[in-house]
């Protein structure tokens, strides 16, 4: 899929491939894929390895955001749906920076896109 595609650009499959530990699919989203990661789970799993994960809690609150714009949307383009599938995708790269600046982008362009 394209989460695991991204997922494998991360330093945490590196980490995983070349220890053994670290995050894997299960960690966040359950022996059967069915759970998506919610903000307090971020806290207490991210946190294990990273302290506060202040990034990661930046760019979920920016996807979450994001997400809330667009279902506000009557009919949103195309183009904004598939942006948002794309910023999705970028996620599981672990790549804040990237996530945080695909997230505030879409969301500019939601606020300016109006209904």
């Amino acid at each position: 899929t394209g989460e695991f595609h991204e997922f494998q650009k991360s330093v945490h499959y590196r980490t995983l491939n070349r220890t053994g530990k670290g995050p894997n699919c299960l960690t966040c989203h359950g022996a059967m894929a069915t759970t998506i990661l919610t903000y307090s789970d971020l806290e207490s799993t991210c946190s294990l390895c990273h302290g506060k994960p202040t990034r990661a809690a930046q760019a979920f609150h920016l996807l979450r955001s994001a997400s809330d714009l667009l279902a506000k949307k009557k009919d949103p383009p195309q183009e904004l749906k598939e942006r948002f599938k794309t910023l999705q995708k970028k996620w599981h790269s672990f790549d804040m920076d990237a996530v945080i600046a695909l997230a505030q982008n879409l969301i500019r362009d939601l606020k300016g896109n109006k209904p």
